[in-house]
């Protein structure tokens, strides 16, 4: 009878959002991310981002509203610029978005590398591909960036959610930024 209660339970319950799983993005990267998630198809992709290049990973939830991405890209920054970078990406992330109220802005060592940290509420207006406002106005997004510099790359894990979301879903954004472990 017990076992048959349990059993009745876990399967209306639904995937357990809570539970992290290790996942390996890269050769060199491996974090934690919510057992429910899974990776975005290429025309989730194309269809909810507008980009010229594929990210190297992207996953999201069941209900598809909450993502989390990892990117890299050639550079000739060093570790040791991550001040003058910060300073650098700050200004592109207050440019890019109408409004943005900043939660984290700082390097932090996180399992033995540093990272800059970001993270943010931020409003955008969303604009049809000539430019002109939609309908619907502002959306409001809760964003938890991070990244490091490696082998001549620099590593960006993203991680967003409508700000709506952001009560639920902050304390699972920073457990996958805090799992992050970069090989050397």
């Amino acid at each position: 009878m017990n076992y048959l209660l349990i059993s009745l339970l876990l399967f209306w319950s639904g995937p357990d959002e809570g539970k992290m799983v290790k996942t390996k993005i890269t050769k060199e990267v491996t974090l934690s991310l919510p057992k429910s998630f899974r990776p975005m198809t290429d025309d989730e992709i194309a269809d909810k981002y507008l980009t010229a290049r594929h990210p190297t990973a992207m996953y999201t939830n069941p209900d598809r509203v909450v993502d989390f991405g990892f990117n890299q890209t050639e550079t000739r920054w060093r570790q040791a610029d991550l001040p003058m970078l910060k300073g650098v990406y700050k200004g592109s992330i207050a440019g890019l978005h109408g409004k943005v109220t900043f939660i984290q802005d700082k390097i932090a060592t996180i399992n033995d590398r540093e990272f800059i940290v970001f993270e943010f509420v931020s409003e955008v207006t969303d604009v049809d591909p000539e430019g002109k406002p939609r309908s619907g106005g502002a959306k409001r997004q809760y964003s938890y960036i991070q990244y490091t510099v490696q082998g001549g790359k620099i590593l960006v894990f993203n991680f967003t959610c409508p700000a709506q979301g952001q009560a639920k879903w902050q304390p699972t954004a920073q457990a996958i930024m805090e799992s992050i472990r970069v090989r050397s």
